[in-house]
């Protein structure tokens, strides 16, 4: 294939007149090039292009998809005086609608009877192919679908050809390449894609917004610094916890924690130094709790604990020998110095009755209050 070019002069050439052509155009007959403007040059080394321009034969629309995924209207016309063929092509669409569809985060795919035409990156990634090409090149996505839900998929798109809409929406299972099980809900329409009508499909991946979901809810209910939970996974599981417990017969167990004469070591050594003597209590904490335990952060350097105890005094020695653990671990500075964590603990039991984690929770704080006017570093059951 020879290529003849142009000159920037446009009457330097028989072809002049291609370069005032704002759509890509190529001058061939039989695979050859004779000519062609700057935007078609970027064409001819495509060779889905080439492909096309040795078949030409008579005056066509066609539609052709590039390998980023995009349609583009390729018009072919005879041109008598030159005895070649005039090709050109245009975007098949709007270019910014184009790029809307590319990058929507929706997975979209335009089919007919199941052979791809058209989809976005979505599409691409949720079933973990390669690329756009690799899809369009598929005769079927069938195998996308899987073999479970292909009588019900079928069964869909003739009815949608036929009567146009379907009575509801399917929430459907299908597998991905790499064979992870996805749950998804699909949305089919009947479209009419330059003058066919074909289908076209949106899929919301309801398990990716599942799993969203939870973890902006684990956000809503971590302490970003010491990732414990906070005052609302105190208030929201603990509550569950309490019920769990007296079902059980056990005795339900509030402990508040707070770190004597913490705001000295924010004056001292500066508040990043506080923020690390935070996570390590909270890992000593986490650690020594286990699954015990829940454990909270619930403002500032004040720790919440809420546990099932086999019986009063049990639940009196786990929260002593955790004191014990913190006493004898201190928080060692970058220098080799240490800083000993004493803390004020107080400790509240369920009282029977219409006792509530509130009412516990206040009176363990009281109790914390007291030891520390006491002059801290001690327990105090309220």
């Amino acid at each position: 294939m020879s290529i003849t070019p142009l000159t920037a002069q446009p009457v330097a050439t028989e072809f002049h007149w291609l370069n005032y052509l704002t759509d890509a155009a190529i001058v061939h007959l039989d695979g050859e090039v004779f000519a062609c403007n700057e935007s078609g040059r970027s064409f001819l080394s495509d060779p889905q292009v080439k492909s096309k321009l040795r078949t030409v034969s008579d005056v066509s629309n066609q539609l052709f998809v590039s390998d980023q995924g995009l349609p583009w209207m390729v018009e072919s016309k005879w041109l008598e005086q030159h005895q070649s063929w005039l090709t050109q092509l245009r975007p098949a669409l709007e270019p910014n609608f184009g790029q809307l569809l590319l990058e929507n985060p929706r997975p979209i795919l335009v089919h007919d009877n199941f052979k791809p035409l058209f989809a976005n990156q979505a599409y691409v990634d949720l079933f973990q192919l390669s690329s756009i090409k690799q899809l369009l090149k598929m005769d079927s996505i069938r195998p996308l679908i899987g073999e479970e839900h292909w009588p019900a998929a079928l069964s869909n798109y003739q009815q949608l050809m036929s009567d146009g809409y379907l009575v509801s929406e399917p929430v459907s299972v299908s597998w991905s390449c790499m064979g992870n099980k996805l749950q998804t809900r699909i949305h089919d329409f009947v479209v009419d894609w330059f003058g066919r009508r074909v289908l076209c499909t949106t899929i919301h991946d309801v398990g990716r917004d599942q799993n969203t979901i939870g973890r902006y809810r684990d956000m809503a209910f971590t302490d970003p610094l010491t990732r414990l939970g906070n005052r609302r996974r105190f208030d929201e599981q603990g509550a569950s916890d309490l019920l769990h417990c007296l079902n059980r017969n056990r005795v339900a167990t509030v402990v508040v924690i707070d770190i004597d004469r913490f705001k000295l070591v924010n004056q001292q050594y500066g508040r990043p130094v506080g923020d690390l003597v935070l996570q390590f209590l909270a890992k000593l904490l986490r650690g020594y709790a286990g699954e015990q335990a829940l454990v909270t952060r619930m403002k500032q350097d004040e720790f919440a604990l809420f546990f099932a105890a086999e019986s009063a005094q049990a639940g009196l020695e786990w929260v002593n020998h955790l004191k014990q653990r913190i006493d004898s671990s201190p928080f060692m500075l970058p220098s080799g110095a240490t800083i000993d964590i004493e803390l004020s603990i107080g400790v509240s039991l369920w009282s029977g009755g219409d006792d509530h984690l509130s009412g516990m929770h206040e009176r363990a704080t009281q109790a914390l209050v007291q030891a520390s006017e006491l002059g801290g570093n001690q327990i105090i059951a309220g």
